[in-house]
């Protein structure tokens, strides 16, 4: 795997890893697409240096559950985040009313 090859699998598969971001991600959260997309490639090239691609699949058909799982992945982490700032809001709050 060469970069000139990894370009050209990110070139043919844009469309299909953005959609697949886009089914999974929660829309309050689009704000991190291009994140999402980055962590896709990243473990994407990284599979594919370990010859982790099996071609069962098409590599876009493989492209597609590595974004959706790193949709995915995004929604839990900054949902996390969200509760965490609420519940730091909430004991801030509680100090004021002290």
């Amino acid at each position: 795997m060469n970069a000139d090859d990894f370009t050209l699998i990110v070139k043919n598969s844009k469309k299909v890893v953005l959609s697949a971001i886009e089914k999974n991600l929660a829309e309050r959260f689009y704000h991190a697409i291009d994140d999402v997309a980055q962590e896709t490639y990243i473990r994407a090239y990284r599979g594919l240096v370990k010859n982790s691609f099996r071609a069962d699949s098409s590599i876009e058909t493989w492209l597609y559950a590595i974004a959706r799982n790193e949709s995915l992945r995004m929604n839990r982490k900054l949902m996390r985040e969200e509760e965490k700032a609420l519940r730091s809001a909430r004991h801030n709050e509680l100090k004021v009313e002290e």
